[in-house]
């Protein structure tokens, strides 16, 4: 029998996920009928209070609309009366096609859809497919300037960035509120995409930058004028730079200024520096070295520059880090062979862009201090923090020379065996000896209300995830030479590992976290792991916090519920363990064993060496 995701057409509508909810954590899996190559959420909600998800598939894209109001149904027009019998006369003599009607506004309802203990879970409420003929690999969502929120014109409409498997780099208008009739909208966006050749070349990675448009005549028409510039950079053996006028209301692309930069090694990832006032891109290729090149001569062209290529020294590359070189152990201790350096997963900007975060090969992970505040040494290339993932192979494992030893197959079934077995049983697969090592980061900003920036970080590496809630507050712990923090920092959370995850044998494609609500904007509720979206081949995992009930009532509903449940505990738990010695035990009731021997587990803390 053919696979689900090949039986069914890749249009279909998403069915409802699988609910698994794991002491405070709810997780929501999606199997969908096509692969996911690449997806992203994007930061502002949807007129209507939706959550917008765009992800790339084999025949194009597809975007959700999670939560929010759902649209109303169209009134139907009044039936006539007493006139049935009456007769309507022509007129032909006009030629002309009369015009067609002016699209109805859309109306949602007045309130969102009511949560209750059952469905604790925003449902799907709407479903859009932009088909583009081929595989979209790549799509970039614009880094968006701080006031952001307070444009109309960002709220309604986005421009996005993809990169298809028939090597052709496009731009896209999406508007955000859900369309009436998607499979129409779906065609007409397709149609107006404005395509950018990239050349004959695999394009490895997207990255976009929204910045404002410098006009040289301060008495221009403002109506005319562009009010946004797009800086879009596609990286494979070369950069690919594009500088894109932007007119919200006409979303005219005009007088597109495009630079090629030869590189000397292939890139793999990109991304914009998150500052407002600066153009820095990061650059990561495969010989493990970052690079970051400066846009500013690009940006400031003058307007009146009519060149549409660009010759390859307008810009400079102004800094390199190099990762560390990788040993290769040997009996007596020493290494052989020629010294290469690890390679580079992923790196991203971390700390509002004042360090690099990078994750290698082997597990290790580090932070360059772009800003030189806490450079203690005089080699630049050296972490100023650094540590190993625990679930990384050590270099004894990967060394095929030495003999193993022997395991076991007779291990006793302690609690904490047990809970291995049972993730390896559920989660994706660990990397192997010879196995090629994958991972990425995903950074996500978010403003408090008194004004402080929280950055949470998201790593994962091969089939595990790894969280650091607040950056801030670990960078501040990690670099205090006198290894106490004030203000709570010595106690804030630092590389915490994240168990559990049902990829049921696929790979991670990529990772992005939901912007938290206002409600939840305070310093306590920020030090807590984000909401995740996970995408792995054919699924994709929403990971959500369970929040409890908030007000009197849902404090007085839990002082009860946990009554009933310490009350209710023992007795399930015996009636777990007769069911279980007969064998008649079934999934559900395996679980909550497991998560009765792991309640008064913490989660396990990676550390860190300064």
């Amino acid at each position: 029998m053919a696979p689900y995701h090949e039986r069914e057409d890749v249009t279909s509508s998403i069915r409802e996920p699988r609910v698994t909810k794991r002491e405070r954590k709810t997780q929501l899996t999606y199997d969908l009928p096509h692969r996911i190559r690449c997806a992203a959420i994007y930061p502002i909600p949807a007129p209507n209070g939706s959550t917008v998800i765009i992800y790339g598939h084999d025949r194009g894209l597809r975007i959700i609309w999670r939560g929010g109001r759902r649209i109303k149904a169209a009134a139907k027009p009044p039936p006539s009366a007493n006139n049935a019998n009456d007769v309507i006369m022509i007129d032909d003599s006009d030629d002309e096609p009369a015009a067609p009607p002016p699209p109805s506004k859309i109306e949602y309802e007045d309130d969102e859809e009511e949560l209750d203990e059952e469905t604790s879970y925003p449902s799907i409420v709407q479903e859009m497919d932009i088909l583009l003929g081929s595989p979209v690999l790549h799509l970039a969502i614009p880094s968006l300037p701080p006031d952001a929120k307070q444009r109309p014109e960002l709220k309604d409409t986005t421009v996005l960035a993809i990169c298809t498997a028939n090597e052709e780099v496009s731009l896209l208008k999406i508007p955000l509120a859900p369309p009436r009739d998607p499979q129409e909208s779906g065609r007409t966006l397709a149609d107006r995409r404005y395509r950018m050749q990239a050349g004959k070349t695999l394009v490895r990675d997207l990255a976009v930058k929204l910045v404002p448009h410098r006009s040289e005549d301060p008495s221009s028409s403002s109506r005319n004028a562009p009010s946004e510039e797009l800086l879009v950079a596609a990286v494979s053996d070369t950069l690919y730079l594009w500088r894109v006028p932007v007119q919200y209301e006409r979303f005219e692309l005009s007088r597109v200024t495009q630079q090629t930069v030869p590189l000397l090694h292939r890139a793999v990832s990109s991304s914009f520096l998150p500052s407002a006032s600066s153009v820095k891109l990061l650059l990561t290729d495969v010989s493990g070295t970052a690079r970051i090149y400066d846009l500013s001569a690009l940006v400031n062209l003058p307007e009146k520059f009519t060149e549409a290529i660009l010759p390859s020294d307008v810009g400079t590359w102004v800094f390199a880090y190099h990762a560390p070189y990788q040993v290769t152990p040997t009996g007596s201790g020493t290494a052989i062979g020629p010294l290469a350096r690890k390679k580079l997963l992923a790196t991203a900007w971390v700390l509002e862009g004042r360090a690099v975060f990078a994750l290698l090969e082997d597990g290790q992970w580090g932070i360059w201090d772009f800003s030189g505040t806490t450079q203690s040494t005089k080699n630049i290339n050296e972490f100023t923090i650094d540590g190993y993932l625990t679930t990384a192979p050590t270099a004894e494992s990967q060394n095929t020379s030495q003999p193993r030893k022997a395991l076991s197959k007779l291990n006793p079934m302690t609690p904490n065996t047990r809970k291995s077995r049972s993730e390896a049983l559920f989660t994706g697969p660990t990397a192997s000896t010879g196995s090629v090592a994958r991972g990425g980061i995903s950074v996500s900003s978010t403003t408090t209300s008194n004004g402080q920036a929280i950055e949470s970080i998201v790593l994962w590496f091969n089939g595990d995830l790894y969280t650091i809630p607040n950056m801030q507050q670990f960078w501040q712990r990690s670099t205090n030479a006198a290894g106490a923090a004030t203000n709570g920092i010595s106690h804030a959370p630092g590389l915490t590992h994240m168990p559990g995850i049902p990829l049921l044998n696929e790979s991670i494609t990529s990772i992005s976290q939901f912007v938290p609500s206002a409600a939840s904007n305070s310093l306590g509720q920020m030090n807590t792991t984000r909401d995740l979206l996970l995408s792995a081949e054919h699924r994709f995992i929403i990971q959500q916090s369970t929040a409890p009930p908030a007000g009197k009532q849902g404090v007085a509903r839990q002082l009860f519920t946990a009554q009933a449940n310490t009350s209710a505990a023992p007795v399930s738990k015996e009636r777990d363990r007769k069911l279980l010695g007969t064998g008649d035990l079934d999934l559900n009731g395996v679980d909550r064993m497991l998560d009765s021997m792991a309640r008064d587990e913490r989660p396990r803390k990676v550390g860190f060496a300064a």
